[in-house]
Order: structure tokens, then sequence, then C-alpha cells
């Protein structure tokens, strides 16, 4: 009886033991725990809230330069090429001599075409005369009315001989005002195609003279992608898409060195059609040119201002990243930070318009080198 009283004792005292150690050993998990959670730090940050807003951007394409004008000076009578008046590569003005022609033959037709018309107004005169006496005489029965119809028609042959000898005398003058050669508009000239001494104006060979290429104002052309897309995206003033001439836009052009051009020109035609093998539609603006800086044939960019993104998101250009798969912001979901990735759009001050950020979301703008995806996170300052 002893012994078992002893037994259950021991028995007792051994359980208790038991729990007294597993009570302590949960006590020291749970504090490992706790411990372990504390360690993974808050880290504070300032965030940015994303808002759709109306802002003023511009558009920017690369093009080309284009003259308004680029005549050829031809030769529109023939004859020995006697005289050049100009420098090849100067700039003319409309109604500068630029050649002569040997005008000997064509002074010597003119000579003649007056020569003509003072016969034929003589001539003129002559049957008129008869005209008139013949029909005073054929009212008092003295002449035929067979002789009167003779004089009238005298009459009118002696008038339409005239007509065509004051027109002949006409063509001469102007064949001979053709031998000096004048530009037709203002602008920079090319190489001569001709020689002093050269026989031209007789066939399409030896015709043309010269180009003349109109600087002043001048056109850059360029080509529009997506107009739908532009035309739901962007807005402007009262005009709209359809007639982008009543709006005026302004449109600023950098050379091909980088330089700005100083003169702000003016988008002044849209096309009327897609072209199906681009899917773009040509624009183009004018520019004026007076010190010539602009010349045909450059390769160049242009940014049309004026225009309103509508609902544009933005965000500061610090808070935006990118990584092998591109652009993305941090951003605060239950004070968590997640990464999400944005497609970047134009700059606007110092902001990026970017795509792929709803309303109200919080994109963090510091502390970007400490953050991943699932990083607690303390928002000290919240920009709007």
């Amino acid at each position: 009886m002893k012994i078992r009283k002893k037994t259950i004792f021991t028995n007792i005292l051994l359980v208790s033991t038991f729990t007294i150690i597993g009570i302590t050993g949960c006590s020291d998990i749970d504090k490992n725990t706790s411990k372990s959670v504390q360690n993974v730090p808050t880290i504070s940050v300032s965030g940015y809230k994303v808002k759709r807003t109306n802002i003023p951007t511009t558009l920017n394409y690369p093009a080309k330069i284009k003259s308004i004008a680029q005549i050829d000076i031809v030769a529109r009578v023939d004859g020995i090429l006697e005289k050049k008046y100009f420098r090849e590569g100067d700039f003319v003005k409309e109604g500068d001599l630029l050649y002569s022609i040997d005008s000997s033959r064509y002074k010597a037709l003119v000579d003649e075409a007056i020569a003509q018309v003072d016969v034929q107004k003589a001539n003129f005169k002559d049957a008129k005369d008869n005209w008139v006496r013949a029909t005073n005489l054929f009212k008092t029965n003295a002449i035929s009315e067979k002789d009167k119809d003779a004089s009238i028609t005298a009459y009118t042959t002696a008038k339409a001989n005239l007509d065509l000898s004051e027109a002949n005398l006409k063509k001469a003058q102007i064949d001979l005002s053709y031998t000096q050669i004048r530009a037709t508009i203002s602008g920079k000239t090319s190489l001569s195609n001709q020689d002093i001494g050269n026989y031209v104006g007789s066939s399409d060979s030896n015709r043309k003279l010269i180009t003349i290429t109109q600087t002043n104002p001048i056109y850059v052309e360029f080509s529009l992608p997506d107009i739908e897309l532009l035309k739901n995206r962007y807005s402007f003033g009262n005009a709209n898409w359809n007639n982008i001439q009543d709006a005026k836009l302004p449109v600023y052009l950098e050379k091909s060195n980088g330089e700005k051009y100083l003169e702000v020109g003016i988008l002044d035609f849209l096309d009327n059609f897609v072209d199906n093998e681009t899917s773009t539609i040509k624009a183009r603006a004018t520019f004026t040119n007076k010190d010539n800086n602009l010349i045909p044939g450059l390769f160049t960019r242009v940014s049309i201002g004026g225009l309103i993104y509508k609902n544009a998101i933005i965000v500061p250009q610090r808070a935006v990243l990118q990584d092998a798969l591109g652009s993305y912001v941090y951003v605060i979901k239950d004070g968590i930070s997640e990464k999400k990735s944005v497609k970047v759009g134009d700059t606007y001050n110092d902001k990026f318009i970017v795509n792929g950020l709803e309303d109200n979301e919080i994109v963090i703008t510091d502390n970007l080198t400490k953050l991943h995806s699932s990083i607690a996170v303390n928002i000290i300052k919240i920009e709007e």
C-alpha cells in the first residue's frame, strides 16, 4: 500500500514537471515569433495621389522641309543666249532680270509689224472714206446697190486686216519681251543648265535654263499616326480636327543639329485621307524663313503646341522606375507597397503622362531604393 502511494506521487510529480517545461517552451516560441515580426521594418514614404486632369501638351514628330514652289525658268523664244545677270545660288526677287537672248531678229519683226499696221491703217482709212461716200451717193441714186455693197465689203476687209496687223504687232512685241528672261517668283537659283552662247529655246533639250526654289515662306511636312486616337485624346480651343486650319495651332521646329528655330510656324493643313501603306495622315506647317536658314529637303523635328490632353494621368518623374520588363511605379495598397507596370508618354513639367494607373491610387515618390513588393509602408506626406 505504501509502494502504490509512492508511485502515484512520482507520476504526479513527473506530469507537473513536463507541464511546466511545456508551458515554458511555448512561451519562448511566442517570444521568438513576436521578435521576428518586429524585425520586419516599416518604411516611411511620401506619396502622390493620382487624379485625372486636362493638361496642355505638345506632340512631337519627325518632319521634312519642303519649298512652297519650285519653278523652272525656260526660254520662251529661240535664239543665242547672250548674257547672264546673276550668280548661281543667289537669291533673286520676282521680276529680276536673269538672262537675255539675242533680240535683233525680234526687234526687226516688231519694226516689220509696226509698218504693216501703218499700211493697214491707211487701207482702212481709204476703205472707210469710200464706204461713207458710197452710202451718200446711194441715197441720191447716183450708184447702184451693188457698188454700195462692194464698198461695205472693202471697209469690213480693211478693218479685219488692220486688226490682224495689230495682233501680229502685239505678238512680235511679246516675243521681243521674252528675250529678257526674268524671275517669275522670288527664291534661290540653281545651277544654270545652259552656257552663254548656247542656242536655246528651239527644243525641250535646250529650253530649261534654271530652277528657282521659293524659300520664304516655307513648308514643313510630317505625318500623324492613329488620327482617331488623336481626335479622342486631344482637344484645342473652339476648333476641331475637321477644321484644324481655324485653330492656328503653333508649331515649333528643331533643326537636325538640335538647334531650336526661333520662328514659330502655324499648322495649316491636315489631309482628308489616311495613307493605306503607312496608316498615317499628312500634315503641314508653314514657317517664315526670312534669313533662308531652312533648306528644302532637310529632315527636322516639329512639336505641335496648343493641345489639351484630356483626362490625363500624370506622376512625378522621380516615381517612375525601369527594369528589364519596362517602366513601373510602386503604389500603396492597404499599407503595403505594390509594384505596378506603366506605359510612359510625354512629359509635363517635372511629371510623366502615364497609362496603367487609376484615379486616387497613391504612388510612392521617395525611398524607392529600399522598396520591393509587399513591404509595409508608412505614409508621411501625400502630394496631390
